[in-house]
């Protein structure tokens, strides 16, 4: 961590403000808060970028470190996977285990703790580390994360706490009904809208703690023009008369599900399918199935910005992705492959944002349907599904960056709020 950051001549920075991005999407978030930061007269502000390089997007007069995927930087050999031959003899001798020795349950706990001592747990160790060093030398007066739910912006927040420096998170991600959701580590939230808030409230967070912000992400959808589409296709060498399919991966799906998607799609004649893979995929499948299928109705858009992605397309395709609010807000039909044995994001089918279907011959029946009815004139939405995408996206106003600056400049200001020791609520 030292080195990365001596590359940028950051190891005696100290910052203001010190910025943890996870994702490409983050980064296009956190960009547009620097820029507000810049204009608040805030700053220096450093961004740490874990989102495995894809992310190097930076708001004005912010400093982007490129720290690649968690636990990337330290030493290969760590003490978890070092002491897995131990702690499997001491397993096996587990009565819970030696029960059902050699049953098919015994053999997966046996082989899920071998791949949590031997890769996640030294993993989370690295990171830990390279969070602590890097508090250490640049000693910011503020974080901001992008996620305090999962180890990754969880370590700078909890590290930070330790040190007395006060924190912010940015909601990344649409909020579900789950357990993941239900406590705060931070100091304080910048919430998308009151969906979160409420949910916070009802688990025990104190409202003085969260504020309803908006998506900084959203910001430029407030400056949206008709001439849009075409400008994003020549941006991205399509024709701008063909049927465009933008099918968006998670990292959670495997070759059967997204070979499946992809023919179904391309079972429909004349259409173009976009194919956006999560952006921490590293996997090949992406290029072997483009190659596969043939270039001339297959794209490969690994990199650049989403929005660009969606104002391409005709209509998107996928099964939990947070696109599927970008497409809504442009107007975009939008279909959640719900087969395959994952689950959907419920809150936008039952809000009529998006159309479910469960099957790969229902999936291009749809598409089918929506390629032969292109130029027809859409229904306007109804009242419910706008209320609906309201609530989920919180105000579209073109000032959530401002108002997350705001929201960061204010805590600048003030000691942190009190949390709980367990910081879960």
């Amino acid at each position: 961590m030292e080195a990365r950051l001596r590359e940028h001549r950051l190891e005696r920075g100290r910052p203001q403000v010190l910025v943890v991005s996870e994702s490409t999407p983050m980064a296009h978030m956190f960009a547009v808060v620097e820029e507000g930061l810049a204009r608040a007269g805030v700053g220096p502000v450093v961004r740490l970028d874990f989102g495995g390089g894809f992310g190097r997007v930076a708001g004005a007069g912010a400093v982007v470190c490129s720290c690649g995927p968690h636990g990337a930087l330290g030493l290969r050999a760590g003490p978890f996977g070092a002491q897995w031959d131990e702690a499997q003899r001491e397993l096996r001798r587990h009565q819970a285990l030696t029960a059902c020795e050699g049953s098919q349950d015994a053999l997966s706990l046996e082989g899920l703790l071998g791949y949590l001592y031997v890769s996640k747990f030294d993993a989370q160790a690295r990171h830990l580390w390279a969070a602590d060093t890097a508090l250490e030398l640049l000693q910011p007066e503020v974080v901001v994360v992008g996620n305090d739910r999962w180890w990754g912006g969880q370590a700078f927040v909890q590290l930070a706490r330790r040190r007395g420096i006060p924190s912010v998170c940015v909601q990344d991600g649409v909020a579900g009904e789950n357990a993941s959701w239900w406590w705060l580590s931070a100091d304080r939230m910048a919430a998308a809208s009151e969906q979160l808030v409420e949910m916070l409230v009802r688990h025990g967070v104190p409202p003085e703690r969260c504020r309803v912000t908006g998506q900084p992400r959203y910001d430029v959808l407030a400056r949206s023009a008709p001439d849009d589409r075409r400008a994003a296709r020549a941006a991205l060498g399509l024709d701008p008369s063909t049927f465009a399919v933008l099918f968006a991966a998670q990292s959670a799906h495997g070759p059967d599900y997204v070979w499946g998607v992809v023919s179904a799609l391309l079972a429909v004649p004349g259409i173009h399918v976009m194919l956006r893979p999560h952006p921490s995929d590293p996997s090949d499948l992406w290029e072997r199935l483009r190659r596969a299928h043939g270039s001339e109705r297959v794209t490969l858009h690994r990199t650049g910005d989403s929005l660009t992605l969606v104002r391409a397309c005709d209509v998107l395709v996928t099964q939990h992705s947070t696109v599927v609010l970008e497409a809504a807000l442009l107007g975009k039909p939008v279909i959640t492959t719900e087969f395959g044995g994952l689950r959907g994001p419920a809150p936008v089918i039952t809000a009529e944002i998006a159309t479910q279907v469960r099957g790969l011959e229902g999936l291009t029946r749809e598409v089918q349907r929506l390629a032969t009815a292109v130029h027809a004139p859409r229904p306007e939405p109804s009242q419910s599904r706008q209320g609906a995408l309201k609530a989920l996206v919180g105000p579209v106003d073109g000032h959530a960056g401002e108002r997350v600056a705001d929201l960061v400049a204010e805590v600048l200001q003030r000691a942190p709020c009190a949390v709980p020791t367990a910081a879960t609520r």
